[in-house]
């Protein structure tokens, strides 16, 4: 009979998966270089958040509000009891900034 040493199963069974594991590297190096780069998550919501948001705060306790632009005033309109009332808003994001109540 032929006598076959265990060490060899060994061997071969750690040859095949270092084999394994490197074929495995070298495939998702590939997948990832063949990826296309992607808008990176959160670019627009920064925008929005910088750009339109109303006041901001420096140190306190000052308070220091910002240039709106693209804003326009609705026409005065009645709210009862002789009270009329005009609003400035955001054209951008359709938001009331602030309103005007004239009662006579």
């Amino acid at each position: 009979m032929e006598k076959v040493s265990i060490r060899s199963y060994k061997n071969i069974s750690r040859l095949f998966l270092s084999l394994i594991i490197l074929i495995g590297f070298f495939y998702s190096s590939i997948v990832k270089a063949d990826t296309s780069p992607s808008q990176l998550p959160g670019q627009q919501l920064a925008y929005f958040i910088g750009y339109h948001s109303g006041g901001y705060y420096e140190p306190p306790p000052y308070y220091y509000h910002r240039h709106h632009r693209s804003v326009f005033w609705t026409p005065w309109r009645y709210v009862g009891h002789g009270c009329r009332k005009s609003c400035l808003i955001d054209r951008w994001s359709g938001h009331v900034i602030r309103c005007r109540r004239i009662c006579r």
